[in-house]
């Protein structure tokens, strides 16, 4: 589709040939083709439906000055040989004197007055014979042709660029040339906050990491052509090669609420290595991303911990702490129950008569997933912490936990986990399974027999009747 600008440009620009060069310049189509493309390359499709036969009507020749002012004309026109270079090679001749529109009317370049027609009487009578065309004889001649074609080329070339500059306010390609300077590259090595322009849609998978007292979730993550606003004068685009990546940040939970801020955490954006602060007081951000990079992710090595989120997908590192971006890793049990203990040899409790017989009032109050416990951590990432809140008491003795040769855990695959020991056996504790990270269900044992060293040096054999307590952390 030829829009209306195009064709006025093409038109006008035809008008200025016309006018400088005669009518005749529209009888060549392919040569007028040619021209106009020069000048107007950008209106290709304007300029074929313009020089389609037909489409040109060349202005009337004015006959002002008689036939035999033409006929010199045409004469002259014709005793100058095309001269060398992009636009007058396309001319099947030089052109006369040229009026250049330099706001004003139009003013002639006059190489020199046209030679008066001879109108000698030729031997043997007849009428005067205009012998203008002998004067291209010999070498004067030769020289002049030159001269003029030098002239044409010099001429042509002002030519080409006054109809340039003339329609350049009226051309729109020219004018986007002109918005492209308020458009600039994002620095290769940047991360802005707060993006103008740029609307980001929440995502819908969770995309997060944690540390012991905070934790960060990416809500938003998206590649974007550009910020800023067309017009405004700040419009950005990618590093040449390269993009832009949008993404918005909001805290998550962590191993110890009340969670602090994600700020907290210390975050940069890592790209292929080289690492990048965040800018302040914003959750919003681009990070300007060069050609041939190959990763860019948000770090933190908060509490020692190196963790990252891939910027380009959102996906974890292999080393991030899986139960930390869990659901459901705690649970209220709030059982009570009374567990039969028998030992191998009487002994004193309560201050009643030794007795081989005791009762423990036991409690089992939650279960909790962790990562952090006190100063200790998991073999791995993919591991954690099962904690069974749990104490008994009875016969005069105060609250304590049971012996970690009492208690197991078995995972609903079967597997049994015995406990750790985190803190001295001599305090109020509460032991821990190492267990898999996803763990969900399974059942906690108390009970059993060990053996048993008593105050005064005596061996015996305790036993302590068993319980199955069910641990069910629901879904993932």
């Amino acid at each position: 589709m030829v829009d209306d600008a195009a064709r006025e440009r093409v038109r006008r620009v035809i008008e200025g040939l016309q006018s400088q060069f005669g009518a005749g310049i529209a009888a060549d189509l392919d040569q007028l083709r040619a021209m106009l493309l020069d000048i107007l390359p950008e209106d290709r499709a304007a300029i074929v439906e313009a020089t389609t036969p037909g489409a040109v009507s060349p202005p009337a020749a004015s006959n002002s000055h008689g036939s035999g002012s033409s006929a010199r004309s045409d004469v002259n026109r014709a005793d100058v040989q095309p001269t060398r270079g992009p636009v007058a090679a396309r001319v099947a001749g030089p052109a006369p004197p040229v009026g250049l529109p330099v706001g004003g009317p139009p003013v002639g370049l006059a190489v020199g007055p046209p030679p008066p027609p001879d109108t000698r009487t030729p031997a043997g009578g007849g009428p005067p014979a205009d012998v203008t065309a002998s004067r291209t004889d010999g070498p004067g001649s030769r020289r002049r042709t030159w001269v003029l074609a030098g002239v044409a080329a010099a001429v042509v070339l002002v030519l080409v660029v006054v109809v340039f500059v003339s329609i350049a306010g009226d051309n729109p390609k020219v004018s986007e040339t002109s918005e492209s300077a308020d458009t600039a590259r994002v620095d290769v090595d940047a991360v802005l906050g707060n993006p103008d322009g740029v609307n980001l849609d929440a995502l819908s998978e969770t995309f997060a990491m944690g540390a012991r007292d905070a934790g960060v979730e990416i809500t938003a993550l998206s590649p974007v052509d550009s910020i800023g606003t067309v017009g405004d004068g700040d419009l950005r685009v990618p590093p040449k090669g390269g993009k832009l990546i949008a993404f918005r940040l909001a805290s998550a939970t962590c191993d110890f609420p009340p969670c602090k801020p994600w700020r907290t955490l210390n975050l940069h954006v890592s790209v292929d290595g080289d690492l990048r602060p965040l800018p302040a007081e914003t959750d919003s951000f681009v990070v300007a991303v060069p050609a041939g990079t190959s990763t860019v992710d948000l770090v933190t090595k908060a509490n020692g911990y190196p963790q990252k989120l891939s910027l380009l997908d959102g996906s974890p590192g292999a080393d991030n702490i899986a139960v930390l971006v869990r659901e459901n890793v705690s649970i209220k049990i709030n059982q009570r129950f009374r567990a039969k203990e028998t030992s191998s040899v009487a002994l004193e409790g309560g201050g009643g008569p030794k007795s081989n017989v005791f009762y423990r009032n036991v409690f089992v109050d939650n279960a909790y997933l962790w990562f952090f416990k006190s100063g200790k951590r998991p073999s791995s990432a993919r591991e954690a912490f099962l904690e069974v809140q749990h104490s008994w008491s009875g016969y005069g003795l105060k609250k304590r936990a049971y012996s970690p040769k009492l208690l197991s855990f078995f995972g609903a695959d079967g597997i049994r986990y015995r406990p750790r020991e985190l803190t001295p056996r001599d305090k109020y504790v509460n032991l821990y399974f190492e267990v898999p990270a996803d763990t969900t269900k399974g059942w906690f044992v108390m009970g059993g027999s060990h053996r048993v060293e008593a105050s005064d040096g005596t061996r015996y054999t305790e036993t302590v009747e068993k319980k199955r307590i069910r641990i069910n952390f629901g879904a993932n």
